[in-house]
């Protein structure tokens, strides 16, 4: 199949969504141009959800199901398609550094190392997987489910990824990739826990009030639900 049709793109990344065991939201592709400092939005799918849930009619037993669309990751995925990602940002690491990143899990505390998945979190995204491709493209998929990683389930992935375009690089080990995502992670999390000691080293010794430690922190953890990302 050609990779050059934008429509033959989203063809096959709607193959990928839909071929797939796991339960993704949205498939992006995401690519640079003319060494610009940013990726930019290619072509994208995205599938509803339809999840069900019960409601309760108000002042009754009378329960009824009816078919949701999860309405907030539609949104994300239909503002990423008018943005522009720094390259300091989720995909920009795999493009960067031409490793696979694989983020799974509900804590927001690994998620706060990029814009990208602080965001997405707050849009119920509950895994991401970004994996660099020639012609400077990365690939992009989400989920908002738990999806938790295991190399099967990378293997099962490549294939369907094989139709969108090469991987860049092919990991010898894949479990190699959720083992650097995990360590980066405690890395990054390790440094903010420095900061915040000499923070406090620094309040403590010129006698700052305990208020003023109190906001310094909230500063150094809080998560914006803004989008300050490049536009």
């Amino acid at each position: 199949m050609s990779r050059d049709g934008n429509g033959d793109v989203r063809e096959c990344l709607k193959n990928l969504i839909h071929g797939s065991t796991l339960e993704w939201s949205h498939a992006i592709l995401w690519q640079r141009f003319h060494n610009e400092p940013v990726l930019k939005f290619v072509e994208g799918y995205y599938r509803g959800t339809g999840k069900q849930k019960e409601i309760r009619i108000l002042g009754s037993s009378v329960t009824v199901t009816e078919q949701v669309i999860d309405a907030e990751s539609e949104w994300f995925f239909k503002i990423s398609m008018s943005q522009s990602i720094d390259l300091e940002d989720l995909p920009g690491h795999a493009y960067i550094y031409l490793n696979p990143i694989w983020i799974d899990g509900s804590a927001l505390g690994e998620w706060g190392r990029w814009e990208r998945s602080k965001w997405g979190h707050d849009f119920g995204i509950r895994t991401f997987f970004c994996i660099r491709l020639e012609d400077e493209r990365v690939l992009e998929l989400a989920s908002t489910h738990i999806i938790l990683f295991n190399p099967l389930r990378m293997s099962q992935i490549r294939q369907l990824i094989d139709p969108i375009g090469t991987p860049w690089s092919r990991c010898s080990r894949p479990e190699a990739l959720y083992e650097r995502g995990q360590m980066e992670i405690e890395i990054d999390g390790n440094k903010n826990l420095s900061k915040l000691s000499r923070g406090k080293e620094k309040i403590s010794n010129s006698k700052r009030p305990w208020s003023l430690l109190t906001e310094s922190s909230e500063r150094t953890f809080s998560c914006s639900h803004d989008y300050s990302g490049p536009s």
